[in-house]
């Protein structure tokens, strides 16, 4: 009992550390149960009226939030843990078994994860909610709606519980295998490890030049996968260069910043861990600041490419037959009017479009040329979009006729063009064939279906978004189907692509900042931790400078330069390696310079923030060391 009352008077004596670790706990928990709650969420991720493009943007930020938790919750408690080593120690030298201080740092452990665990679920649920009015009001998904599941629950606990007792277990057999002395020593062992070297740091400026002429030969070559492997050489070389930096320091420091350095160099080792660490987080904020921005203007600029009618749908003998009289009336009543209509016939089963070439000359003014027995296949795509596109023709094909006979196909050639709007009622693949096997399909084959596409072109589209979904709602009365299969024959049209694509965007760019504030959040608690675990060891120092003639002025002069010696070098590197690679692939995609802009807006942006956050915290510093009370 005696040992339990000493835990709780630790706690108490260093209520400030275990409340910066509970923290983290807390910030950790909510931001991982708040995105597994939009990811479990049925009116988002599985209803048909909410396009795919918007409901797995989540996916991607969900996943770094998962990583982010693995990877966090060990470092703080690591973190915390070196200061707690030194205390286990005193109290095994004072009597404390090893069973004891297991059982010390499990409660230990529980306390602060249990009450983080609890305190992060309410919050995550209050943000989830949130996440969902913003979604509903703000993004226009009126579709979206809250939902409560256990699921998200479970796994968001799960996952945290298993984060935290593998750290736990590994700490706890590391700590039964230290000896006193080392125990003692926890807090400074980093130190102990081998000298930078001159050599390793030419190295590492060697690696990351390499990751610059990679990322020149994915310019040339537009191999975006060798642009992921750049980024990864560009990290590796920029961390060999970090750990050996000083070996190339120059030895007449400014005389201004002497004192300021010896008080990071004295802990230089884990300085150049905080500093890498914290250099990889603020280069994901400000590349994920700039790939989300840059995903938005191009994506909506490709939403219109990929429309080329500002009105698109299917009819057959059943389904969609409006007369052109009433469509006319629906669009005049709502400001709209038709400037050009087309009706393309097709034929088409589960896998393919067939469409005669005289069909595609005629309506569309193009010249393709197919001969008997052959066929062209169309591929829609836009090179432009940002996608790796696969484009592998199907060499043959066999179409069955009545009577048991077939019909074989050769594959003529290929073509790449968007002639016509992607629609629901259409299958993903489509053939181009000549006129006389058009026909002989259409009269011999059963396995098609004969439809009319009706391509219309109105005189402004952007204002069109109620004259469609009226018109919709009058085809879906006159087709009488169920919900679900009136979408399948539902309209197609410039507006809502464009307006799909904006909102996935939107959505995007809506996930991708708060994510960049965890990692900026993030980023600020990694160096904290550190500049609070040398606290005690600089407040002695400052009390014998103040004992030579330190004023308070020049103490604030000293902290102020330590503590931007800690935030900024990452922050520098971070930037320059966010801005680079946010100009590179914008100059791979050709997407212009919108990303490149951004980069550097939100780098400026994080400067100023993080000049504020410094001069607050040293402010702050200066205080706490209680010399000029």
């Amino acid at each position: 009992m005696e040992f339990l009352k000493i835990l709780f008077k630790m706690i108490r004596f260093n209520g400030r550390s275990y409340m910066l670790y509970l923290y983290c706990h807390i910030f950790t928990m909510s931001f991982l149960l708040a995105f597994l709650s939009v990811c479990s969420n049925n009116s988002l991720m599985h209803n048909y009226k909410i396009d795919s493009a918007i409901s797995n943007n989540i996916l991607a930020p969900a996943a770094l939030v998962c990583l982010f938790t693995i990877c966090f919750l060990p470092y703080a408690y690591e973190t915390f843990l070196k200061e707690r080593k030194q205390e286990y120690s005193i109290l095994m030298i004072l009597g404390m078994t090893e069973a004891e201080v297991m059982i010390n740092m499990f409660i230990q452990c529980l306390i602060v994860s249990s009450t983080g665990c609890i305190i992060g679920l309410a919050g995550g649920s209050g943000l989830a909610f949130l996440f969902f009015l913003f979604l509903c009001n703000a993004i226009g998904l009126t579709a979206v709606q809250w939902e409560f599941h256990m699921a998200p629950y479970a796994a968001a606990i799960i996952l945290y519980a298993v984060v935290i007792l593998v750290n736990l277990l590994i700490n706890a057999i590391q700590l039964m295998k230290a000896n006193l002395s080392e125990l003692l020593k926890a807090k400074y062992k980093e130190e102990q490890k081998k000298n930078s070297s001159l050599l390793r740091l030419v190295i590492g400026g060697g690696i990351f030049f390499i990751s610059l002429l990679v990322m020149l030969y994915v310019y040339y070559s537009k191999n975006t996968d060798l642009g992921l492997l750049s980024m990864g050489i560009s990290i590796i070389g920029i961390a060999v260069a970090i750990y050996n930096f000083d070996s190339g320091m120059p030895k007449d420091i400014r005389k201004e910043w002497k004192i300021s350095i010896c008080f990071l160099l004295q802990y230089v080792k884990s300085w150049k861990t905080v500093t890498f660490l914290s250099a990889c987080l603020f280069s994901l904020l400000i590349f994920f600041s700039g790939l989300s921005i840059t995903l938005y203007s191009n994506s909506v600029s490709c939403a219109i490419n990929r429309s080329p009618y500002d009105l698109f749908y299917v009819q057959n003998e059943t389904i969609n037959q409006i007369s052109q009289k009433e469509l006319e009336r629906i669009l005049n009543s709502h400001g709209v009017s038709i400037n050009s209509r087309e009706n393309l016939h097709v034929l088409r089963n589960g896998a393919f479009n067939i469409i005669s070439v005289q069909e595609i000359n005629k309506k569309l003014g193009k010249n393709y040329q197919a001969d008997e027995g052959t066929y062209i296949q169309l591929f829609q795509e836009d090179f432009n979009d940002g996608y790796e596109h696969s484009l592998t023709p199907v060499q043959m094909l066999e179409i069955p006729l009545k009577n048991q006979q077939k019909m074989l196909l050769r594959l003529q050639e290929q073509k790449v063009e968007i002639l016509f709007n992607s629609c629901k009622s259409l299958a993903d693949m489509t053939i181009i064939v000549n006129d006389k096997d058009y026909q002989k399909i259409k009269n011999f084959s059963e396995d098609f279906l004969f439809q009319t596409a009706v391509l219309i072109n109105l005189d402004n589209w952007k204002i069109s978004g109620p004259a469609i979904a009226s018109l919709q709602n009058s085809m879906a009365e006159l087709n009488n189907l169920s919900e679900e299969d009136q979408y399948l024959f539902s309209l197609s049209s410039k507006i809502e692509t464009y307006t799909v694509e904006k909102q996935a965007s939107q959505v995007f760019i809506f996930w991708i900042l708060f994510v960049d504030l965890m990692f900026f959040a993030a980023a600020n608690v990694t160096i904290y931790f550190k500049i609070k675990s040398e606290f005690k060891e600089e407040k002695r120092i400052l009390w014998n400078l103040y004992r030579i003639g330190l004023t308070y002025r020049q103490m604030q002069k000293i902290l102020l330069k330590k503590n931007f010696c800690c935030y900024f070098p990452a922050l520098f590197l971070g930037s320059a390696f966010g801005i680079f690679y946010n100009f590179s692939m914008n100059a791979v995609y050709h997407y212009g310079h919108n990303g490149l802009i951004c980069a550097v807006f939100v780098s400026l942006l994080i400067f100023i923030l993080q000049f504020l956050i410094t001069t607050l915290l040293t402010n702050h510093e200066c205080s706490k060391t209680g010399i000029f009370d």
